[in-house]
């Protein structure tokens, strides 16, 4: 038996910079999104100055570039009609990515998970119920393969 997926509104992606992203915009890109909707990817900058070592500007033009890189590849996928848009906050992440979520009116956050926390986890902590109290709405973890023979996988709460 197969169950019908139910369209989705506006998704929110918050991606970090590590070579496992891509997973979750291939993942994203997949979502059963409603046309009229948008998929917005987003990335939050640590809050206040880059280190000296690393000019602010190179930091950012490097966060824009893997946002664009990854919305080009959103835009392929998706359906005529879904709007992709990227998005680069500054901040503490867990509160920036609420925050968006909020004003974007986004029906499903999703997140990536590597290692053996997720991002989010390391954000608010590991509980389900948690994350679906501070974000307010559902959300989608994406878990990468590891290393030794794991499998993709995703959750959502």
């Amino acid at each position: 038996m197969t169950t019908a997926r139910k369209p989705l509104g506006n998704v929110l992606v918050a991606i970090d910079l590590s070579t496992s992203a891509s997973a979750v915009v291939e993942r994203a890109a997949r979502l059963p999104v409603t046309p009229g909707s948008c998929i917005t990817l987003f990335h939050v900058l640590p809050p206040g100055p880059a280190p000296a070592s690393v000019p602010d500007a190179a930091v950012e033009a490097d966060a824009e570039r893997a946002l664009a890189a990854g919305a080009a590849r959103i835009a392929e996928l998706v359906p005529e009609g879904v709007d992709v848009f990227t998005a680069l906050g500054r901040g503490t992440p867990f509160v920036e990515i609420i925050q968006r979520a909020r004003d974007e009116r986004a029906a499903l956050v999703v997140l990536g998970r590597h290692g053996h926390r997720t991002f989010i986890d390391a954000l608010i902590g590991s509980r389900a119920a948690s994350r679906r109290a501070v974000i307010g709405g559902p959300w989608l973890r994406w878990t990468f393969p590891t290393r030794h023979g794991g499998h993709s996988s995703w959750r959502s709460g």
